[in-house]
């Protein structure tokens, strides 16, 4: 284990110094034993010099860690604690030290699972000379075999330093906004979904991520998997960037039957965009679908004069026998195609007829979906960076055709239509290898994800969604219907004021639930807390979706969030008569369905303490549906 320990501690010409902290601790199901390196080890009564590269301490001063409460024993220093994965805690420790100057201190974790380690920070600061300094941060543990605490400095490659009150806490539940039933990263920074794909009964989601911090930084491919869209196990990083080939931009997944490419017959086929000086379209590929090869001869689309070429989704042509890339080229998507995934010529672009405002493609995807009349239209999505006026980060998708070498826009609108009425929906794309179209979208916006007051981690999926297309009164439409846990429905009685206004009430069942609302428009559905904040949606009676997040929860983290455009979304139904709302909440995640999905409202929010009270008011049914995990 000393051996693999120094592996992950990274070294500069800072000529980092590790000295190994503490403890190995273990998940209560693991079996995982205590395991000592004996380079060093001294008591800590005093100030102790340490000019080694790594060094183990074999015990800490009494009542020096202190986790959930309890003190670890150090006579019998094998003793293990219960860390709960996935849910963040603070860290905090004091430290001091005999150094001349400011020393930069980190506390960090090796986490290991299968023999392989992987390294976090946890906590960092300059630390002054001679008084005691508390550093802190976050931590959010993954259901890894063992854990081992331990502490760098940078800039004195020889000191002596104390430390004590080492704590973790686990945050208060009134703070946790990460989501049940939604896939949101273990750690760090996730957006767009990436590679979604089916095979062999698993559905494998990729994304975008950056595993050491909670803002956007470079690029990797975050890696996970379910069996039925809701409970996702973790598998790690896919792709990471590199020195050659840039950051691990967005792109799709396929399955080689053929082995075409050079991986082998059903190889799992990553392509992606390598974002570096220019963007490139790169390929990858893995036969157990885990470790994924760099393809040698990348890049397989060069580019040297775009600055906007990436994205590529890449779908079987049927049509012509081969394989297809739309990949977004700028203020166009560019069509391509290849017999071995690997050669690839242009056949074509597309441009939308409506105003798109001046707006760069990204992420597009092309997939046909079954008409009522039983016949196939094309439907084409694509993400614009649209004027903050419009929302910033918004989804449309177009109605057409495909013929083999290009999508055509067949039922053009004056208008463009959003795939969502919502500002946290962006980047969905389908689901490859499915029989029916299955989509999922990041739940966030550009505008303002990077300062969610979330900690550990930032940012999260949509459910995902099966796709159909409804007649309504304003032509053709995509109707979306979530893929979600199941839930135990229960009619909610209506009680009448004393005004004789009809008034549904009821207690929540917790953070994860399902509301289902029908009446008549002039209805108002508000999800209230004990901090007197209140998440508001109502159908008025001009027939407008309204989703009012200005008293829900936190606003002051984003001036933009805060605005009222961001605050109070409006948008009209493609329906006339009665209407149902599907909503469901997870945490922080609110997805409102109107009209059998053909009206979709996604927004976050950041209550202060959990919504613990819904009511109904201006007529109509509720039922509430507590959530099966």
């Amino acid at each position: 284990m000393c051996l693999r320990l120094r592996a992950v501690i990274r070294r500069s010409a800072w000529r980092w110094c590790a000295f190994l902290l503490v403890l190995l601790m273990t998940v209560p199901a693991a079996s995982a034993e205590m395991i000592y390196c004996s380079d060093y080890s001294r008591d800590l009564d005093g100030w102790f010099g340490a000019p080694m590269e790594s060094v183990k301490l074999e015990r800490l001063p009494e009542n020096a860690l202190h986790v959930e409460g309890r003190d670890i024993d150090w006579a019998s220093p094998q003793r293990s604690f219960e860390l709960i994965p996935h849910r963040a805690y603070t860290v905090s420790v004091d430290i001091r030290h005999n150094a001349a100057q400011d020393v930069y201190f980190m506390i960090s974790v090796a986490q290991c699972s299968d023999g392989e380690w992987t390294y976090l920070n946890l906590a960092f600061g300059n630390v002054d000379q001679g008084d005691w300094h508390t550093i802190s941060g976050v931590y959010v543990p993954e259901a890894f075999d063992s854990y081992v605490l331990y502490v760098e400095t940078i800039g004195a490659p020889e000191l002596a330093f104390d430390i004590r009150d080492f704590r973790m806490t686990l945050l208060d539940d009134a703070c946790d906004y990460r989501p049940e039933a939604h896939y949101a990263p273990p750690y760090g920074w996730i957006n767009d979904p990436n590679g979604l794909i089916l095979d062999a009964g698993q559905w494998h989601l990729f994304a975008q991520h950056y595993p050491d911090d909670t803002v956007w930084g470079p690029m990797h491919w975050r890696h996970a998997v379910s069996t039925d869209l809701v409970h996702w196990e973790d598998q790690g990083i896919a792709l990471y960037p590199d020195d050659e080939h840039g950051m691990a931009f967005s792109g799709s997944a396929v399955i080689d039957a053929e082995g075409a490419a050079g991986f082998g017959s059903n190889a799992m086929i990553l392509l992606y965009t390598g974002h570096g000086e220019y963007e490139r379209q790169m390929l990858a590929g893995s036969m157990d679908r885990v470790r994924f090869e760099l393809y040698d001869g990348n890049p397989v689309i060069d580019n040297a004069d775009k600055p906007d070429f990436r994205d590529p989704k890449v779908f079987r042509n049927e049509l012509l026998d081969c394989w297809t890339m739309a990949v977004a080229a700028g203020d166009c998507v560019e069509f391509y195609a290849s017999e071995d995934l690997i050669h690839w010529s242009l056949t074509g672009e597309f441009r939308a007829a409506a105003d798109v405002f001046g707006a760069v493609y990204e992420c597009p995807d092309v997939f046909p979906v079954k008409a009522p009349d039983g016949s196939d239209v094309w439907v084409m999505i694509a993400s614009l960076t649209l004027p903050v006026e419009m929302g910033g980060s918004r989804t449309v998708y177009f109605l057409g055709d495909f013929d083999g070498s290009v999508f055509l826009e067949t039922m053009p609108s004056d208008e463009l239509r959003f795939l969502d009425s919502g500002y946290d929906d962006y980047a969905a794309v389908s689901f490859a290898n499915t029989d029916r179209p299955v989509i999922m979208g990041w739940s966030h916006s550009w505008c303002y994800a990077g300062e969610e007051p979330t900690e550990g981690f930032r940012g999260s999926m949509t459910y995902a969604r099966e796709l159909s297309l409804t007649d309504t009164d304003d032509g053709l439409r995509l109707a979306a219907k979530p893929i979600t846990p199941g839930f135990d429905m229960k009619d909610i009685a209506p009680v009448w004021t004393d005004d004789g206004r009809q008034v549904c009430e009821a207690a929540l069942p917790g953070e994860l639930f399902h509301l289902r609302v029908h009446g008549a428009p002039g209805l108002t559905l508000e999800l209230s807390n004990d901090a007197g904040e209140t998440l508001a949606i109502s159908v008025r009676e001009d027939g407008v979706l309204c989703v009012d997040r200005s008293n829900a929860g936190r606003r002051d983290f984003s001036e933009l969030y805060a605005l009222d455009q961001f605050s109070v979304m409006e948008a009209s139904r493609f329906m006339e008569g009665d209407v149902t709302l599907d909503l469901y909440f997870d945490h922080m995640l609110l997805e409102v369905f109107a009209d059998e999905g053909t009206l979709v409202n996604t927004s976050v929010v950041f209550p202060a303490c959990p919504y613990q009270k819904v009511t109904l008011t201006g007529g109509g049914t509720l039922e509430i549906g507590t959530a099966r995990m």
